[in-house]
């Protein structure tokens, strides 16, 4: 192998000296015309000096870049190669020149249009330098990939061939020049701004360390708006009787920056709106008050997915099924519309609503808050100096005690601001990154803040705030702020996403042994915590996720960069030679005709679609033929029938970075796309019908992020694949019929990053993962077949998390675990067949979070735990007699905070609890579990051990949740107390066989969670006598009891007089209870007094108790709630529904009823409040009722015959089951009138003979299911019943 490399070499070298002897002739033909460029060039590199002194400082980063480009090895193997070593030597040199002036330029731009033209020239010619030097190195990345291919074949001699040699240097010699012209016609222009010389030095090292001296990340939280909020939640739970329509219009107004979003933020999430309302929307609007794209925002706050539906009739419809008859409230943020036609037409849309729904803006202009039919309006004012002060304390000291001398001079400042909190945010947290020294502070607000002050304006004063703000970034991070100008208004920036394509387009460069990746995240937390990120969502690891930018804050990115930024989502934007970069968002929508809008951005750079089209063949085909500088590429076509392969003309881009690609009927990819040489990152998630990759996927030599995520059909990755050795990170997630990874994988030693979540397949990794020395992060998650981890792992030194969710056949961890000293995070939920922990896990000493939830088979923890000093959060603890460690060592992990189990604590003597505890856990969630066997015996035994123990197991006062299982004593130790535990919100108890009392949960007045379950010594849940309280759980939401066999009641002392519901002194115990559920407990004849439910599940029960839930359902408790499901179950005594049922449950959406073999729904008669029934022709009247069933599920009602004649009222019902009722006997004409039904399904009725006639009336529907109905079976059998064709027409139907 080594005498072939050299005998290409010798080639290569042979060829060289045949071209140099060959072109002589050529070259000095050239010299004449080259000894005067250079004479031309020396005079642009003397006088370009002062020339970017006017550009913006970003270019500055721009020259610095070229630089290193230009002496980059790609670039000088290039030159030797090619012998142009002369041109981009005195490129260099020239861009070396005008990097000296560059930091003046910005101080003259902003007062001169002929100096921002001039800059607008100067960025142009930098842009093309890029280009050209992107070619080189694409060339010279080519002539590598077929050197190391060792294909010499004739495609390859070509290319080395003299003719090509030629007329490639000729190409690149007239490209040259044209940049040469272009840089001596900027320097003719340039001399009229006297420019002086300045050079800046900003380092990502020295930002990184900035960034380290504080934790302190800018939050969200509204400072000095609790007194607005107030009044805001006022306005909205408020009647109105002069509004005689059910929905009403309130307005927040109020000048740019001060936080007018943020506060209908802060209401909108607050928990006593979220319990007032059924549905709370959010919607941003901006500029364009498009009806069509408002609607679609709204159903997808709804229902939390993008619609794809494209006809307006059909949202119009759709929105009216999620709002009409709920209490809703919809917020529409940051609204500029004047024009009431749009608004009325939009109107018209939302009054469906329930009565007292509301519609709540925030706009800055009074005239809007008008046209909107306002029922009141809310003026928000500045923030008054003492809550500014806070507010600025807190964003320029980050939490730090500060000086006397800056709080003086800090005041100051504050007092100049306003009282806007945008304005205040900015200026802190600019202040933050200087140093904290009074000087610095001083000459700040004499000279540049004062300054600002001069401007009357409000909205230009806040602009020109935020402007002083961008001028002290550092260039890097303001090219990396002004690329999101490229998304619109309120829209969700995921943060990974968008650092990648900084990556792409060179704004992020690596610095020493730091990743690019890192520094991204570095400038991304800077930016975040300067303001120009905002609204940040995290996952459920704290780790942003996704931010925004506020409105002003995108406008006056959008003010920089002009026409080089433009976002298309509803109109057409301007498109001009300079732009570079284009968003196409699914409002706007994409044709062949509106991308032919784009052409005059020839030297387009990103290109993002994330829109409809139905053929995107030819899409993705003209922007791989028109825009050949693209270095960002992601196209969307997620929602549509997409071609099954991507156009070779894909491999032209030769300058492409990033490239995202999600079409899912997409099959394959041509072979040019691994000529793509420069590709940094490619992303083909959902490409559901992929096959295969292309097997010279190793010429991505450049590839550093590859992620295939939902391609269930690959079943292989090519082995050129393991040659990618700049791979970083590696994303399998869902790759379902994968078999295994590449064997040889050890050559990407440069590998961060591997998932491989939900691949069943793959049983077993190659040894060689084990070699990737680099790996930080590996997740395994539902690799349901993985045996084991590689046994030799030990090169995993840098390893922070591993993850082995539900990983169900690993029952041991290799023993190199517990060597990786920098592993934090370890996740095994659900690994079922898990037997222990590494005995030696105790090294892990950097343990921080170690899940343990659903490893049902654990059976002990190895000794040593409490070393781990180090955890965070640990949800389960094992005890076991004799093995492993007890519970004193959990007293060593004094940093434990969330949830935790201890389990098997009937292994624990009186002596050892004594001895161990008691426990100093911090957690907030604490479950107590003891393990009982059936030898009864030896429950004595256990019990007599550890009688009084349980006193010692008080935890920390800060407990919000305590959960005890199988607990052995009769009585619950007295610290189960309000005493104890003030803000207590969640009580459990269960399998406590012997417990005869329950401690008295009236005192825990933040209780919301109660479960009680099988306690069968328990027969009232409160022993005392008939109480005097007038409200006993003012916080308790949610309420279970199960299995409570001999439980008669709830207080031991209540009588049956005191159980009438005619009585009007009886006390309201649960005003704010939503959620019921009451199951098996047969001898359970009372309940007290409670609030409308959103929840009710009644089962296995007495009709007794039935009636009386409903009669003690009290009409006017502080909170109202929506009932949106019942269900009854097993009652065997219930002969009617109860009158009460229909009256407490008007808004009910979901009713199940279940195995009540006597009841007779089919009569007219229901059951009467005094226990009588009546014959009631008003049975129509009662179902009417049900305003918003969608929902009803009937199964084993034996004496069902048909269905009640009042349902032909429920008109809003979408789904019918009707299961195990072998009397029925029809169906009523008049399910006809259902238009809203979407399925029908009807199973195990043998006396059903025929469905309705009118079953053709009903144009929703689209599912029928018929099952063990041999009478329909047979009359409506596809293709040959009788009445097939009356059926025929619904989209799908099954009879079996």
């Amino acid at each position: 192998m080594e005498k072939e490399t050299a005998c290409h070499r010798l080639q290569i070298s042979e060829s060289n000296t045949r071209i140099q002897k060959n072109s002589e002739q050529v070259q000095e033909d050239q010299k004449e015309e080259e000894e005067q460029e250079e004479e031309e060039e020396e005079e642009i590199s003397l006088n370009l000096v002062g020339i970017i002194a006017m550009a913006e400082s970003i270019l500055f980063n721009v020259a610095a870049s070229l630089v290193t480009k230009l002496g980059s090895p790609a670039i000088t193997e290039f030159q030797l190669f090619w012998s142009f070593h002369d041109d981009l030597d005195k490129l260099k040199q020239t861009i070396l020149a005008m990097e000296a002036v560059l930091h003046d330029a910005e101080k003259q731009q902003s007062n001169s249009h002929a100096v921002k033209n001039w800059i607008s020239r100067v960025k142009e010619a930098f842009y093309d330098v890029d280009d050209l030097i992107d070619e080189y190195t694409y060339e010279t990345l080519r002539l590598q990939v077929m050197a190391d291919g060792k294909r010499w074949t004739k495609e390859v001699r070509k290319v080395f061939s003299l003719p090509r040699q030629i007329e490639f240097r000729f190409q690149m010699s007239h490209k040259i020049k044209d940049i040469r012209e272009k840089l001596k016609a900027i320097d003719d222009d340039k001399n009229q701004f006297h420019l002086s010389e300045c050079m800046i030095n900003t380092r990502d090292d020295e930002l990184r360390k900035r960034r380290e001296t504080s934790s302190f990340i800018c939050d969200d939280d509204v400072v000095g708006r609790d007194g607005d909020k107030k009044a805001i939640i006022d306005y909205l739970l408020n009647t109105y009787p002069n509004v005689k329509e059910n929905v009403a219009v309130i307005a927040i107004v109020g000048m740019g920056g001060l936080g007018k979003t943020a506060l209908a933020q802060s209401v909108y999430n607050n928990e006593g709106i979220r319990k007032h309302f059924e549905l709370t929307l959010w919607v941003c609007i901006s500029d364009d008050f498009d009806v069509k794209v408002i609607v679609e925002k709204i159903l997808e706050s709804a229902t939390k997915h993008k619609s794809e539906i494209l006809q307006m009739d059909l949202l119009q419809s759709e929105l009216r099924k999620n709002i009409d008859g709920k209490k809703y409230l919809l917020i529409m943020d940051d609204v500029w519309n004047e024009d009431y036609e749009k608004w009325v037409t939009l109107k018209r849309l939302l009054m469906g609503g329930a009565s007292g729904s509301r519609i709540l803006i925030t706009t800055r202009h009074r005239r809007v808050a008008e046209t909107f039919d306002t029922t009141s309006y809310y003026a928000l004012g500045e923030l008054d100096d003492k809550n500014a002060w806070l507010l600025f304390k807190k964003m320029a000291f980050g939490g730090e005690e500060p000086k006397k001398e800056l709080v003086d001079i800090g005041k100051e400042i504050v007092v100049k601001l306003k009282g806007l909190p945008l304005a205040i945010r900015t200026i802190g947290r600019l202040l933050y990154a200087k140093k904290p020294e009074h000087h610095l502070w001083s000459t700040f607000k004499e000279n540049e803040l004062s300054r600002v002050l001069e401007q009357r304006e409000e909205t230009q004063f806040m602009l020109s705030i935020l402007e002083l703000s961008y001028n002290h970034l550092p260039s890097n991070l303001k090219q990396c702020f002004l690329y999101c100008a490229l998304f619109p208004k309120d829209y969700d920036i995921q943060k990974d996403e968008v650092i990648r394509q900084w990556m792409a387009h060179g704004f992020v460069q690596s610095t020493g042994t730091i990743k690019p990746n890192d520094i991204g995240e570095d400038y991304f937390m800077e930016l975040l915590s300067r303001s120009f990120f905002q609204d940040v969502t995290r996952n459920e690891m704290g780790i942003i996720i996704y931010c925004k930018m506020h409105d002003l804050i995108h406008d006056l990115a959008c003010s920089i960069v002009e026409d080089e930024y433009v976002s298309m989502d509803v109109k057409d934007k301007l498109v001009t030679e300079r732009t570079r970069h284009i968003l196409i968002l699914k409002e706007f929508g994409i044709k062949l005709e509106s991308l032919k809008l784009l052409f005059k951005a020839k030297n387009l750079k990103t290109l993002i679609i994330d829109a409809v089209n139905e053929d995107c063949q030819k899409v993705v085909n003209l922007i791989s033929t028109q825009f050949l500088c693209l270095r960002t590429l992601k196209v969307e076509f997620c929602y549509t029938n997409t071609s099954k392969v991507l156009p070779s003309s894909i491999g032209k881009l030769k300058h492409l970075r990033y490239l995202r690609i999600c079409q899912r009927k997409l099959e394959f990819l041509p072979n040019s796309i691994t000529k793509l040489y420069n590709l940094e990152i490619l992303i083909l998630d959902w490409c559901e019908c992929l096959q295969e990759l292309p097997r010279d996927a190793k010429n991505w030599m450049k590839l550093r992020y590859l992620s295939l995520d939902r391609n269930v059909n690959i079943k292989f990755l090519p082995d050129s694949i393991a040659a990618l050795h700049n791979l970083e990170t590696l994303i399998l997630d869902g790759c379902q019929c994968l078999q295994e990874l590449p064997r040889d994988a050890k050559n990407w030693k440069k590998l961060r990053y591997l998932s491989l979540v939900g691949n069943k397949n793959i049983k077993f990794l190659p040894d060689s993962i084990g070699a990737l020395h680099n790996l930080e992060t590996l997740i395994l998650d539902g690799c349901q077949c993985l045996q084991e981890l590689p046994r030799e792992a030990k090169n995993w030194m840098k390893l922070r998390y591993l993850s082995l969710v539900r990983n169900e056949n690993i029952k041991f961890l290799p023993d190199f675990i517990a060597a990786l000293h920098n592993l934090e995070t370890l996740i095994l939920q659900d690994c079922s067949e898990l037997r222990e922990l590494p005995k030696d896990i105790k090294k892990c000493v950097n343990l921080k979070h170690l899940n343990l939830s659903g490893c049902t088979n654990l059976t002990h923890m190895p000794k040593g735990l409490g070393e781990l000093t180090s955890l965070q959060t640990m949800n389960l603890f094992v005890l076991k007699k004799d093995i492993g460690c007890d519970l004193s060592e959990l007293n060593r992990l004094d940093k434990l905070e969330g949830s935790l189990t201890i389990e098997g604590l009937e292994v624990c003597t009186f002596d050892v609890l004594e001895k161990s505890l008691p426990l100093k856990l911090g957690v907030q969630e604490l479950e107590l579990v003891w393990n009982y066997s059936e030898d009864q015996d030896m429950n004595i035994v256990l019990d007599n051990e550890c009688k009084g123990g349980f006193k010692w197991l008080q935890p920390h006062s800060n407990l919000r949740t305590i959960d005890i299982c199988g607990y052995p004593e009769v009585r619950l130790c007295d610290w189960l107390s309000s005493n104890t535990f003030v803000h207590l919100v969640s009580i459990r108890l269960s399998y406590c066989f012997k417990l005869q009392a329950l401690p008295q949960f009236d005192q825990f007045p933040f209780l919301k969670y109660l479960t009680l379950q099988s306690l069968p010594n328990i027969e009232y849940i409160d022993n005392n006598e008939y109480p005097s309280s007038s409200m006993f759980f003012p916080s308790l939401e949610e309420l279970s009891i199960v299995e409570m066999l001999n439980l008669k009641g709830w207080w031991k002392g209540e009588t049956s007089l005191e159980s009438s519901p005619n009585n009007a002194s009886f006390p309201i115990a649960m005003s704010r209870l939503c959620k019921l559920e009451i199951d098996a407990c047969p001898h359970l004849a009372s309940f007290p007094w409670h609030a409308l439910l959103k929840s009710l599940s009644l089962h296995a029960i007495s009709s007794q108790l039935l009636n009386v839930v409903f009669e003690r359902t009290a009409n006017h408790c502080v909170e109202e709630c929506f009932s949106t499901f019942v269900s009854f179950d097993k009652i065997d005594d219930l002969e009617f529904l109860p009158e009460g049922f229909f009256y407490h449950f008007t808004n009910l959406e979901d009713l199940e009823i279940k195995d009540c073999k006597n009841l007779q729904m089919s009569s007219a008669l229901v059951q009467h409040p005094i226990n009588s029934l009546v014959q009631h022709p008003i049975n129509d009247v009662l179902w009417k009722e049900f305003r918003s069933l969608r929902l009803l599920y009937l199964e084993a009602i034996p004496k069902l015959e048909y269905l009640p004649n009042g349902m032909q009222h429920v008109t809003t019902l979408e789904r019918i089951s009707i299961i195990s009722c072998p009397n029925l006997i029809t169906l009523p004409e008049w399910i006809g009138d259902f238009t809203s039904l979407l399925d029908l399904m009807i199973m195990e009725c043998p006396k059903l003979t025929s469905l309705p006639e009118r079953i053709h009336h009903l144009p929703s529907l689209q599912d029928l299911h018929i099952r063990d109905c041999p009478k329909l079976k047979e009359r409506y059998e596809r293709e040959k019943g009788e009445d097939w064709p009356k059926i025929s027409h619904i989209p799908y139907v099954s009879i079996r």
